[in-house]
């Protein structure tokens, strides 16, 4: 533990709210609750269903970049409708309609900006543990059990974890990070004891699938539970939720790559925010100029302001439809990714084996024994390359339309993919990446590094 503290205390130095800080915030969240409370009073049973959820009550926040969650938790009988114009309405007048951004997630809730804070006003349904009737209505849950089970030395431990994991960019279960939410983080720290603990077992033990708590349950039956999931955590207030859902495979690997890397080469430069400067010398050390010289190819989109999570689930769909589409007219994908400033831009990115694509193509053709078989037989008749195969199917062999990747790519946007919803009305163009110098702009810059380069900055401490 000696070679750790001094980095650790370096550390939380940075990111942890004094005493005084955290009075000061406490004060004007009060002030905000009981404001909200004398809007609302006559549609809830009590003030105590106004709570401060997530990070803060703890005092396990970042603090430079930190939202406070502040739940309302309305009866039953209440319709959502009433319940999402009521929380608008009251945010309204309290922060003003200017202040106020309306996000979703299984329903409308209110983000805002006052006095510096971040600050959302999450409506909820007041239940017993089990019977939701949304997904928010288990954090008054999380919050009871985290107050008798996360303890008073685990408030360091939370913030080592949840610095280590923003430095190597997987802290968070947006749909845009797919990484591990601030109530996941608290969770491990209670299961391992200490930040130390956890990334010695993941350095050590993790591997492709992690499964922290079976709780009774067996392998097979977790993964008939939570198909595909790279990590299990079940919640301990609802037995049948992973809470590590979000986590993708990108993420965890990461995370056990990171943590073998720190406990074998200990540096400060793993943890936000010492992280950033390390990060940005990484990806400074590729080039544009080197960058527009491969093969990449790029959906840009223009559009209006969108909501982050609905878009950019809309924005990764499409991404896959293409490249399932590509890769049938033999274009080889090395890497793909996507990008959105939610604003009014949005880029997806193929990294491709060439701009050209192969002359010839193989084109599977139907079974043997169904009736399709005769018509395809028909059509194909004067195909000198035409054959079965050992999974009972015809194939032949014939000559692309495109062999250009740019044409290909227009003409399977034309003809062979629906648009999502919230993407059919953008203006879209299709451009090589040296055939489009309007997007280089700052942030668009640093993506497309990262799309290259990768995150791991960590690569070379070996």
């Amino acid at each position: 533990m000696r070679k750790y503290s001094e980095i650790f205390n370096e550390v939380l130095k940075r990111i942890k709210l004094s005493k005084k800080e955290h009075l000061e915030i406490e004060k004007t969240v009060n002030s905000i609750v009981n404001k909200i409370y004398s809007e609302i009073a006559e549609y809830i049973e009590s003030k105590e269903d106004i709570f401060i959820g997530g990070s803060f009550s703890r005092n396990t926040v970042i603090k430079d970049d930190f939202d406070i969650d502040i739940f309302i938790r309305f009866p039953p009988k209440m319709e959502i409708k009433k319940i999402s114009k009521l929380v608008i309405k009251l945010s309204e007048r309290i922060f003003g309609k200017e202040a106020i951004k309306l996000r979703f997630a299984e329903h409308p809730y209110v983000e805002v900006m006052y006095n510096n804070l971040s600050l959302n006003i999450v409506p909820s349904y007041k239940v017993d543990a089990p019977n939701w009737l949304s997904a928010v209505d288990r954090s008054y849950y999380h919050t009871l059990y985290l107050e008798r089970n996360f303890k008073d030395y685990m408030v360091d431990e939370a913030l080592l974890l949840k610095s280590f994991l923003r430095g190597i960019k997987c802290y968070g279960a947006e749909v845009t990070k797919k990484g591990f939410s601030g109530y996941l983080t608290e969770l491990l720290i209670i299961k391992y004891g200490s930040f130390v603990n956890l990334i010695n077992e993941a350095s050590s033990k993790w591997r492709r699938q992690v499964i922290i708590d079976k709780d009774g349950y067996t392998k097979k039956e977790l993964n008939i539970l939570f198909p595909n999931a790279s990590m299990i955590y079940l919640d301990p207030v609802d037995k049948k939720r992973n809470v590590a859902s979000a986590v993708s495979n990108t993420s965890l690997a990461r995370f056990i790559s990171a943590s073998k890397a720190f406990v074998r080469n200990p540096r400060k430069e793993f943890f936000y925010p010492f992280s950033e400067e390390a990060y940005n010398n990484h990806i400074q050390q590729i080039s544009i100029d080197e960058i527009i010289k491969l093969p990449i190819i790029l959906i840009y989109l223009t559009h209006s302001e969108e909501i982050e999570d609905i878009f950019y689930s809309q924005l990764e769909k499409l991404m896959r439809k293409v490249a399932k589409q590509l890769r049938l007219h033999n274009v080889e994908i090395l890497k793909m990714n996507s990008y959105s400033n939610f604003k009014n831009k949005s880029i997806i990115a193929y990294l491709v084996s060439s701009r050209y694509v192969k002359e010839l193509r193989k084109y599977e053709g139907p079974l043997v024994y169904i009736s399709s078989e005769h018509d395809f037989l028909s059509k194909n008749k004067d195909k000198p390359i035409l054959w079965i195969s050992d999974d009972f199917r015809w194939y032949k062999i014939g000559y692309v339309k495109h062999r250009d990747v740019k044409e290909l790519l227009m003409d399977i946007l034309e003809h062979n993919v629906v648009l999502p919803s919230h993407i059919e009305d953008a203006d879209i163009n299709i451009f090589y990446i040296n055939e489009l110098p309007i997007i280089w702009d700052r942030e668009v810059i640093s993506w497309i590094k990262e799309f290259i380069a990768g995150v791991e900055f960590w690569r070379n401490w070996i």
